[in-house]
């Protein structure tokens, strides 16, 4: 990860608050990452980070307008606001690391034969279910969450 992309995600804090019923999935992953790596920085860090970058027209706050706000000179405003842009960006960093090593060991889990079983066990489920009767959208969206919350149990089961 690169640190303009660490600021992208502080610039588009206030958009994920402010529109989150309507967030895609990749813009609520982004949003998980982003407060993972706020979650990192003590509530200070956090509050100055959001002055300057949690608006809800995408622009952040000029550093002179907050440098007053914090009663400081302007450059010790922006020597303070770069150190916690660091510090957040190197929670990121580790909050992505993290979430890649998940995501390895669930498609390791994945790729064993145990995924083969369920799978199998799903085929065979939805087989009686259509020489039962004819199926319809819902049987198999009921079917498919079933598979999935099997998966997410054994995948619960082995971390």
């Amino acid at each position: 990860m690169n640190f303009q992309r660490a600021k992208h995600f502080l610039r588009h804090w206030g958009y994920y608050d402010e529109n989150l019923s309507y967030l895609t999935e990749i813009d609520k992953k982004k949003m998980k990452l982003l407060y993972a790596g706020l979650k990192q920085l003590e509530p200070e860090e956090r509050q100055l980070l959001a002055d300057k970058y949690r608006t809800f027209d995408g622009k952040a706050v000029p550093d002179k307008e907050l440098a007053e706000q914090y009663n400081k000179p302007v450059n010790d405003y922006r020597e303070l606001r770069k150190n916690n842009e660091v510090k957040f960006y190197k929670a990121l960093v580790k909050a992505e690391l993290k979430r890649e090593y998940e995501i390895e060991r669930l498609e390791e889990i994945l790729s064993n034969e145990d995924l083969l079983k369920v799978i199998d066990s799903t085929l065979s489920r939805l087989a009686l279910k259509g020489l039962k009767q004819n199926y319809n959208s819902n049987d198999l969206r009921i079917v498919i969450g079933e598979t999935i919350n099997q998966m997410t149990i054994m995948f619960n089961d082995r971390t």
